[in-house]
């Protein structure tokens, strides 16, 4: 009897918790909806704010520390920015592993952070089962063409759009 409690007790924990996390992703997803709207709009701060809320609630999310690095340039938080960048770029490490495409997304990131060399040893070093990877051919082929790869897939123009440019230091503001 004690057993079928404790099996009902954990399944209804389990269900509250499965529950909570589609919660979080609905309301993580809205979040940064809304936080895209805000950077189109040069709403840095609500943009800001929007996106590390739904970092918190979906912390495996790459693309919302990235997004709450880019207003943090715009807000001339550049060292806030860097731990944004730094987070996303541990995040897609982890997955890279798994998925040829987070593999790439990692590999450009580095190379959109200025860290090519990184980049470079990351690629050469790449799983071997990713070896017949279609999107990482070019990048297999030549991993030194990283640098150029970070420009041909518009990130640079897409950072220009938000006012932001790469200098020597790393990224700043475009102004």
């Amino acid at each position: 009897m004690k057993t079928i409690s404790c099996i009902a007790i954990l399944t209804a924990m389990l269900a509250t918790a499965n529950s909570c996390r589609k919660q979080d992703d609905t309301e993580a997803a809205q979040l940064a909806s809304f936080a895209s709207v805000a950077l189109q709009k040069g709403e840095w701060q609500q943009a800001y704010d929007q996106l590390v809320r739904a970092s918190a609630l979906r912390p495996s999310v790459a693309e919302y520390q990235t997004g709450a690095g880019m207003a943090a340039v715009k807000l001339g938080r550049m060292d806030v920015a860097e731990t944004h960048y730094d987070t996303a770029a541990q995040i897609l490490a982890k997955q890279a592993m798994d998925d040829p495409e987070r593999f790439c997304d990692y590999a450009l990131l580095l190379g959109l952070l200025g860290r090519y060399e990184e980049a470079i040893t990351v690629l050469k070093d790449r799983p071997e089962r990713f070896l017949d990877a279609q999107m990482l051919q070019p990048l297999a082929k030549e991993p030194d063409m990283i640098e150029e790869m970070v420009s041909e897939y518009g990130i640079e123009e897409m950072l220009s759009e938000y006012g932001i440019k790469k200098t020597e230091q790393g990224l700043g503001p475009a102004n």
